[in-house]
């Protein structure tokens, strides 16, 4: 169900030339305690003690837009549905296997509401001042921890809406 409705958008897209469906190219959940990242699993771990998400998308087709709008789709694997995800532009190189992030030092985080959609869905209209970094870094205030599905489960991958113009 939810992947006919992402072919559709997808077609829309081609009709509404200020709206984009970014793909995620590289996703990883990171523990800033141990100092590990699990590019390859199925599922990313955020909140709790020092657990973030880096995720990075596809922009090549957005290059010379002006930004209006970013809404980040994620689908819950398990656990709570946070009322809020604090998120941040990386601000370093990264990889799914190495991510740096244990050196995230004054990295600033802005809080987004997280709006539950239909299916296990997610949304957070973000800050499009965000996507000037290189992806970007999600963690969940307090000690929920939340299960997302990553890249790897392809029918769940996290993916990125933007609306602008050029």
């Amino acid at each position: 169900m939810i992947r006919a409705v992402l072919v559709a958008f997808m077609i829309s897209m081609k009709l509404h030339a200020g709206r984009a469906l970014l793909e995620c190219t590289a996703d990883t959940s990171a523990d800033l305690v141990r100092k590990t990242a699990s590019g390859k699993a199925r599922e990313l771990r955020v909140g709790g003690k020092g657990r973030v998400v880096l995720l990075d998308f596809r922009t090549a087709v957005i290059e010379g837009w002006i930004v209006e709008k970013a809404t980040l789709l994620l689908h819950i694997a398990s656990g709570a549905v946070p009322l809020k995800l604090e998120i941040a532009a990386a601000p370093f190189p990264w990889s799914e296997s190495e991510t740096g992030a244990h050196a995230l030092g004054a990295t600033k985080f802005h809080a987004f509401d997280v709006r539950e959609s239909k299916f296990g869905w997610i949304e957070i209209d973000a800050s499009p001042a965000l996507l000037r970094g290189r992806g970007l870094i999600l963690r969940a205030p307090g000690k929920t921890e939340t299960t997302l599905h990553s890249r790897e489960t392809v029918q769940y991958s996290p993916y990125l809406i933007v609306e602008g113009s050029k």
